[in-house]
């Protein structure tokens, strides 16, 4: 294959995250930054965003040791906290998340997928096979499919992005879950909307309900296939609600399901706004003071 060519950029995008790391790894490739930019947008795939300086992850880990630990101050705390955290956030900065968090103040976006199959008892997971420190992912934690989104970008690339990084790459690359794939076409509708949003920190997470036809369903190892995320599977709603620690689940992911619970009852107007536990412990402990 033509080291060029437009499938094996894609495939370099979607395995490195964006163009510049594309080319950190492969210097010798001979394309512009814009020229590559400008051949995977052309093939269909939606271009990543992501959180900056910042490991989400960490600060998720920062604010629940607060909670756990509330006699202890964000400076106190902050000395504890690794040397990539301190190196790429200053006190400063959390202070201000922590703020923002008070009054509710969205910086950044993401969209998460509540994929189930045709009875809806099941939802989809992947573990994390990374430890990424700028996107919040902890490796061996088992996460909904999600990333990071742009502002007022339509729902539809929102949804596609996260398809094409944690669904399956290989489809994107058979252009089946690009911007015109069959695929996409299928399983996303052009008007899709989400049924919650989540505030976890100072992120902004719309959630969307996918359902996959039975054929994709019932051979998910045919179909996933991801740099990111690994072991794609359906784990039943009570599972996910159990509270068991064996599951590891990611941040949030327990609130989206509940959310989702809810919305298949259809109790509520939507679509519904909630605050993740994490906000509300941080937020009843500030009020405590």
């Amino acid at each position: 294959m033509d080291i060029c060519s437009s499938r094996k950029l894609a495939e370099l995008y979607l395995r490195f995250g964006s163009v510049e790391e594309a080319l950190k790894h492969y210097p010798e490739l001979p394309i512009s930054v814009p020229d590559f930019h400008r051949k995977i947008k052309k093939y269909g795939i939606v271009k990543g965003i992501g959180r900056r300086a910042v490991s989400l992850a960490e600060v998720l880990n920062f604010f629940a040791e607060k909670v756990l630990e509330p006699n202890f101050s964000i400076e106190k705390l902050y000395r504890r906290m690794s040397y990539s955290l301190r190196k790429s956030a200053s006190v400063v900065t959390l202070y201000r998340i922590y703020e923002q968090m008070m009054e509710r103040v969205v910086r950044t976006y993401a969209a998460a997928l509540v994929i189930t199959n045709s009875d809806r008892n099941q939802i989809l997971v992947a573990d994390e096979k990374m430890q990424n420190l700028l996107t919040g992912k902890v490796r061996g934690s088992t996460s909904l499919l999600m990333s990071f989104a742009v502002k007022d970008e339509p729902f539809y690339d929102s949804v596609l992005r996260v398809l094409q990084r944690e669904f399956s790459t290989e489809l994107t690359l058979q252009k089946r879950l690009t911007r015109d794939g069959d695929l996409s076409k299928e399983i996303v509708s052009p008007d899709i909307s989400p049924f919650m949003y989540l505030h976890l920190l100072d992120v902004k997470v719309a959630v969307f309900h996918l359902e996959l036809p039975d054929y994709i369903s019932e051979n998910l190892g045919s179909f996933t296939s991801s740099y990111k995320v690994g072991g794609h599977r359906f784990m039943p709603i009570s599972d996910l609600l159990s509270g068991d620690t064996r599951f590891n689940l990611r941040e949030g992911v327990s609130e989206i399901v509940e959310g989702f619970q809810n919305y298949l009852l259809g109790t509520f107007d939507y679509p519904v706004v909630k605050n993740a536990l994490l906000n509300e412990a941080v937020l009843a402990l500030s009020e405590s003071k």
